[in-house]
């Protein structure tokens, strides 16, 4: 692998992790707490285009600051590498309301929208301008979100996740897990199938809130049979508590020897074995050619987990659990703790 591919993905991997770990990040995957939403051009000093004489795609992400911005940067720049026409970038902040960015749809003769991070798909949403709609940088999605839009999701594909675990720890034959289902439903039909494909049983278990996931894997560890079972964490709001339910999994994996592993990036920074996080240039290329399909056909549905990533590995966590990990030739992205 080429140094420069290296250092891309690495800059890519603190990037997300940045993002996760803020204190508010609210600010890029969430709607504001109040008031409209509301829109920024990318230069608001430019006078208003003449209307274009090619169709093109374009592109709502939030107007913030870093690491955010930079994220955002690489998908777009990856959309507009897989864009046939003009790809137009409307960043929503403060400055012009939605009447405008319609206004700025129609000036474009837009075709189709690519919506990025919460504020993107609100933004979508809210305009209502009959135009096929992909999404996608978004965090806890449900089958809801995608409802009327084709939502690619920043969970990851539980395809890849555990053909990682093999790798990473061949003996695993049995993987646990605890979820919501409005927020993980739609991700445990992908994980039946993707758990037979590696030859693994996947055990899951249901919680309606953080109580009862917290019992839930209080119950796991108590039976979990080390050098058989892998824990999963989804990206679930409710099953997978940051304040109380991560930091008691993790210490229970590490006492118990059993692998802990993740589909969001920051706990492997906290002592998970292993996750997967978005390549945000790939993500942005797939986000592209899935808009030039919608352009096509007009519509686009349907909720879809993150295909395009990169992998993260705590060697400290694996040096415990007796596990052999060779970074290169896995192609490790990021290793924690930094060296």
């Amino acid at each position: 692998m080429r140094h420069a591919d290296l250092r891309r993905r690495w800059r890519a991997g603190l990037r997300w992790l940045l993002m996760v770990v803020l204190s508010q990040p609210a600010l890029a995957l969430a709607a504001p707490a109040g008031g409209p939403l509301l829109a920024q051009n990318d230069d608001t000093t430019r006078p208003a285009r003449p209307a274009s004489t090619e169709s093109g795609t374009t592109v709502l992400y939030p107007d913030i600051g870093e690491p955010y911005r930079s994220i955002f940067s690489q998908i777009v720049e990856g959309i507009q590498q897989r864009s046939r026409g003009r790809v137009f970038s409307q960043k929503l902040g403060a400055a012009t309301t939605s009447q405008e960015v319609l206004d700025e749809l129609r000036r474009n003769d837009t075709k189709v929208l690519i919506a990025l991070g919460r504020n993107g798909l609100r933004m979508a949403d809210t305009l209502n301008s009959g135009l096929p709609v992909v999404a996608g940088a978004v965090l806890h999605t449900s089958e809801n979100d995608a409802a009327t839009v084709q939502l690619h999701s920043l969970a990851p594909s539980p395809v890849l996740l555990f053909t990682r675990l093999k790798q990473i720890a061949p003996a695993t034959r049995r993987v646990l897990t605890v979820f919501n289902a409005a927020q993980n439903g739609w991700m445990m039909k992908l994980a039946v199938d993707a758990a037979r494909q590696q030859g693994l049983e996947l055990v899951r278990y249901e919680a309606a809130d953080a109580k009862a996931a917290a019992r839930t894997f209080q119950e796991i560890f108590a039976e979990a049979e080390r050098g058989r079972d892998a824990v999963w964490l989804v990206q679930d709001s409710v099953a997978v508590d940051d304040t109380v339910v991560l930091p008691y999994v993790l210490e229970e994996g590490w006492n118990r020897s059993i692998p802990v592993f993740s589909s969001s990036l920051a706990h492997v920074r906290r002592g998970a074995l292993f996750a997967l996080y978005p390549d945000n240039l790939e993500l942005g290329r797939r986000l592209g050619s899935a808009a030039q399909v919608a352009a096509g056909s007009g519509t686009a549905r349907g909720l879809l987990p993150l295909q395009d990533t990169l992998l993260a590995v705590n060697v400290r966590s694996a040096n415990h659990l007796g596990l052999r990990v060779n970074t290169t030739e896995l192609g490790v992205s990021l290793v924690f703790p930094t060296p």
